[in-house]
């Protein structure tokens, strides 16, 4: 099928569907025109048949009990592709129809004869045939009677539109009128309709609520006796004269407003909207009243509400005027004290005793003070815009604790390599903390070079390691000489007692034994306090014989937990975090009373973690507080080999010390951080 000729059967499809007839009840007028085509025809089957898109459906037949058959097998879908009438005088010799079903098989058609149903625009909708199951020819009167119906069906068809597009259109009228009739019974407003003699034809039950008049009481009746007060009942008959003459009036479809009249003979407000309307081809006139009793009693209340208002609108903006004028000298009052800290931030800023910059989240430097200049040899307008990196060194930035902000959440102060403009280096101590503008949140480095406080902790330090092995020299050699002298003496005295039997033998024995006890104890603190030497086994084996010497010492358990692939150590790095270690147990022991230190050395990514935790009294994380000389040893001592130190809670609540040293920037602090053990 070519596309002009879809484009026709879609149209011809969609014009079957207006008729609305398919699949419908057998209907007697159309079943007259198939008996008068078998009548006429003499034959034994007629058919009103119409062609839709997979069936044609047989609207009216006779000796066929079928009601529809497949399009494939229709006669009638080739029927309807002519204007005329087709007529099959043997359906076995045409080509067309021979192996077709209905020839081959029941009802075994041999003659057909079809006549188009043909709608007033061209589209044929199916045939009124006729069918004999033998061989015959129609005469012309027969072949123009069978049109001749066709064409009737046709009218019939068209007529059965028109019925039901008129009892539709009845059927809308009547309900249009009783939703009308609906509209003006429920109707709020009075709806009364007047004729062209002034009186009244229609009164709906708000009428009667407004007016105090029943329907019954006023229809027959001028209007101008019932509703118009005596004072306006000559200017209504006037103006309704002037309307019956030239219908024309100033009150037509307009609303107006006036007084009405009761029944009790109140007059009352009322608005007034007259329409001409055509009833049964007369013009009538539709008065719509709406009593304004309540509506003038609200505006009334209204105006007064309203001039209290503008009162108290009034008095409201006295009193908003006096409380701007108010805020505007508060707010002249704020913006002075806020000059005047801008100025005393600027002081401060300026003078501080600590270089200070200040920094946007992106490390990018937005202010520094005069100190800053003095200290790294950048003046304030050389900073400005610059990394706050430029002031530290390149070195230690991969691995210092600075990274990912982790400075600022734990508000340390450590001891970093800080670079000048001229490239030489220098150690610094830099605290971090945020600071809210109005332009958002900035960081506030403050920076102090401690040159001279390190240079005097390495030399406390050195001191402190030289009179450890003082006093480990003077515990070994003279008080253990000293304390294995009066052992001999109280083993003597002890046998010269037991050789005379005397009592007191026994006690002088013990004597010797708690001197022994003494002189072990002595050389236990003597190798604590002595040299360790980490060239042999390494920090590994460093520790473990500090935990074995502890746990001999102080009686206590001392856990040692050592990776074994640990990354290269200087000897001063195994040294300084062995020192840290021993320092820390010892601290444990002796003041947090712990009963179990466990000393562990893990790898991280580019740093190597010792961690010294205890179970005793908690020690305060706070170093800043912290005023004891073992603190700060072993602070310096991690800062020493360009690592940091702090103290905190660990996972099961114990205090741990750890001591992270970053791999990346050891070698660097070691060529500028020297210092004895």
């Amino acid at each position: 099928m070519n596309e002009p000729e879809s484009t026709n059967e879609r149209n011809r499809l969609a014009a079957l569907e207006r008729y609305d007839i398919l699949d419908t009840p057998p209907e007697s007028e159309f079943d007259d025109f198939t008996q008068l085509a078998s009548l006429i025809c003499q034959t034994p089957i007629a058919l009103i048949s119409l062609v839709d898109g997979a069936r044609q459906w047989f609207k009216s037949r006779v000796g066929l009990e079928v009601c529809e058959t497949h399009r494939n097998l229709s006669f009638c879908q080739h029927a309807i592709q002519g204007a005329e009438l087709m007529e099959i005088p043997d359906a076995r010799l045409d080509e067309r129809f021979c192996s077709n079903p209905l020839v081959t098989g029941e009802p075994h058609i041999r003659f057909y004869a079809g006549a188009p149903l043909t709608t007033p625009d061209g589209h044929r909708l199916g045939t009124l045939c006729v069918i004999d199951r033998a061989r015959r020819q129609l005469t012309s009167d027969q072949r123009d009677g069978l049109a001749r119906l066709a064409r009737q069906v046709m009218r019939q068809l068209e007529f059965r539109i028109d019925h039901t597009k008129l009892t539709q259109s009845a059927a809308a009228l009547r309900e249009s009128n009783e939703r009308t009739e609906q509209i003006i019974d429920s109707a709020l407003d009075a709806v009364v309709t007047m004729d062209l003699d002034g009186l009244i034809t229609s009164w709906n039950p708000q009428a009667k609520m407004i007016f105090g008049w029943s329907a019954g009481e006023v229809i027959g009746r001028k209007m101008s006796e019932v509703i118009i007060p005596p004072s306006y009942r000559e200017a209504h008959e006037r103006g309704h004269r002037h309307l019956i003459q030239t219908g024309e009036a100033r009150v037509l479809n307009r609303r107006i407003e006036l007084s009405a009249l009761r029944h009790d003979g109140v007059e009352f407000p009322v608005e007034l909207t007259i329409a001409k309307v055509m009833v049964g081809g007369k013009v009538h006139f539709s008065a719509f009243i709406r009593d304004l009793s309540e509506l003038k009693e609200a505006e009334a209340l209204l105006a007064k509400a309203l001039e209290e208002n503008m009162r108290v609108e009034r008095e409201r903006l006295e009193a908003l005027q006096e409380h701007s004028a108010t805020l505007e000298r508060r707010v002249a009052e704020r913006t002075a004290e806020l000059e005047h800290s801008k100025r005393q931030f600027q002081d401060l800023f300026e003078f501080a005793p600590d270089a200070l910059v200040m920094t946007d989240p992106e490390g990018i430097i937005q202010m520094a003070n005069h100190q800053a200049e003095r200290m790294f040899g950048w003046t304030p307008a050389e900073l400005l815009g610059q990394s706050w990196e430029v002031l530290l060194s390149s070195a230690l930035l991969a691995g210092s604790p600075l990274e990912n902000g982790r400075l600022l959440e734990a508000g340390e102060k450590p001891s970093l390599p800080g670079r000048r403009k001229d490239g030489s280096e220098f150690p610094l101590e830099m605290s971090l903390s945020p600071v809210q503008t109005e332009g958002g949140t900035l960081l506030a480095a403050a920076m102090r070079d401690v040159s001279e406080r390190i240079h005097l902790e390495q030399e406390v330090a050195r001191i402190s390691s030289h009179e450890q092995e003082r006093i480990a020299h003077e515990l070994h050699d003279h008080l253990g000489a000293y304390l294995a002298g009066i052992a001999f003496r109280f083993k003597s005295l002890a046998e010269t007692l037991e050789r005379r039997a005397i009592p007191e033998a026994a006690t002088a024995q013990q004597l010797v034994g708690l001197v022994n006890d003494g002189i072990d104890l002595v050389r236990n603190f003597a190798r604590l306090l002595a040299p360790v030497d980490l060239e042999a086994g390494g920090l590994a084996a460093g520790l473990s014989q500090l935990g074995k010497e502890m746990e001999t010492a102080f009686r206590m358990e001392c856990r040692v937990q050592v990776e074994t692939e640990l990354p290269p150590l200087t000897p001063e790095q195994s040294m300084q975090l062995y020192r840290i270690a021993q320092e820390a147990t010892r601290n444990a022991i002796q003041h947090g009373k712990a009963r179990l230190v466990t000393i562990s050395v893990r790898c991280e990514p580019n740093s190597v973690i010792l961690m010294i935790s205890n179970d005793g009294k908690p020690w305060s994380p706070d170093l800043e507080r912290a005023r004891g000389m073992g603190l700060r040893i072993m602070r310096h001592r991690a800062v020493n080999i360009g690592g940091t130190f702090t103290m905190q809670p660990d996972s099961a609540d114990c205090t741990a010390v750890i001591c992270r040293l970053p791999l990346a920037s050891a070698g660097a602090a070691n060529e500028n951080l020297k210092s004895d053990p």
